[in-house]
């Protein structure tokens, strides 16, 4: 099968992943790398803190990737995206509340 055909053939799911990749972006090492100084500045932590916020932040998301990949094998994408939507935004929630 050709790449081509490939598109034709699959169009949806392609286009969901193009979409995921695209709006990884900002949660990507190279993106928040631009605004360290003025997260820095703004919350006043030091340089530890911070790197102890973001590898903890990057350890939760390593451990939650074979759950969600488990959930992907067995549940349609669409309820898998919704379930991670609703966790984020729960997560979210208590942060901002904190």
């Amino acid at each position: 099968m050709t790449y081509l055909q490939l598109l034709r053939r699959e169009p949806a799911p392609l286009a969901y992943g193009a979409l995921h990749f695209f709006f990884s972006g900002p949660g990507q090492t190279f993106l928040i790398s631009l605004f360290v100084p003025y997260f820095l500045a703004t919350t006043q932590l030091g340089r530890d803190g911070f790197n102890a916020i973001y590898l903890a932040a990057t350890l939760g998301s390593a451990f939650t990737l074979p759950w969600v990949g488990h959930l992907l094998d067995r549940w349609r994408i669409r309820t898998v995206s919704m379930v991670v939507r609703g966790a984020n935004e729960n997560v979210q929630f208590f942060r901002v509340g904190i």
